[in-house]
């Protein structure tokens, strides 16, 4: 999780064309950046935005409406597409709902179905021909109800956007405890894990106390680093004298 805050992640819209991704596109960035038109194939090339999403910075991707191309430039616009969707860390497949799923659906599916998609059921403000447990029949996927006309569903999608991201952390990251973000640090803390983790094996019986000194003074470098402190040796004496080593 530290590094999805630090570095963000790649969302991809996917979908036929004309299945509702620039009009999503634009309400999840909160203005009109893609063009929105009736004409299918009219987002040629990927377009995309940083907009933050459930607390992640996140770049959202607008791509080609998946089809056989009509010309050259938007066939160069589907392999874009293709490219963008193996690179993603979530793919968000628009699903109208105000249409059946046919062959076109099918061959968007054929693309996107190993990548664990969500599915945004668009159109929702529109009479409906697909339903939401139809498409978890069909797909086994979740599926949220959109309409970016009306905004509904908008924030339920925003959620399972976060949380899918998100899944897969531990228990702690849940609990709210400090992240680490920066690779650096957490470098600096295995190495301390490590020398404390050696300094517990020598306590055996009778303790190698010098050995355990030796592993807890390595233990303090990586921290001090983190901190940005400098202990000296007269704080190192004072806090290693009661080991008697030697005795």
């Amino acid at each position: 999780r530290g590094q999805l805050l630090r570095d963000g992640a790649r969302v991809v819209l996917a979908g036929k064309p004309n299945a509702g991704k620039s009009s999503l596109f634009n309400r999840l960035l909160g203005h009109e950046r893609a063009i929105v038109a009736e004409e299918p194939g009219t987002t040629r090339d990927a377009l995309e935005s940083l907009v933050e999403i459930a607390g992640l910075p996140l770049t959202v991707i607008d791509t080609a409406g998946l089809r056989a191309a009509a010309g050259e430039i938007e066939r160069l616009g589907i392999v874009r597409t293709e490219r963008e969707i193996t690179q993603a860390a979530l793919v968000v497949v628009c699903v109208p709902g105000s249409e059946p799923w046919g062959e076109r659906d099918d061959a968007v599916w054929h693309v996107v179905c190993d990548t664990r998609p969500l599915i945004a059921l668009t159109k929702s403000d529109l009479p409906a021909v697909l339903t939401p447990d139809s498409l978890r029949e069909r797909t086994g996927c979740e599926v949220i109800s959109t309409s970016s006309v009306t905004g509904e569903g908008i924030e339920s999608l925003v959620a399972a956007i976060g949380r899918r991201l998100l899944e897969g952390g531990d228990e702690a990251e849940e609990a709210g405890d400090p992240l680490i973000t920066s690779e650096r640090h957490l470098e600096a803390l295995r190495h301390a894990l490590n020398a404390l983790g050696s300094a517990l094996r020598s306590l055996t019986d009778p303790p190698a106390l010098e050995l355990v000194a030796a592993d807890l003074r390595a233990s303090l470098t990586p921290l001090d680093q983190i901190l940005g402190l400098e202990l000296g040796d007269e704080v190192l004496d004072r806090i290693f004298a009661r080991f008697c080593i030697g005795k």
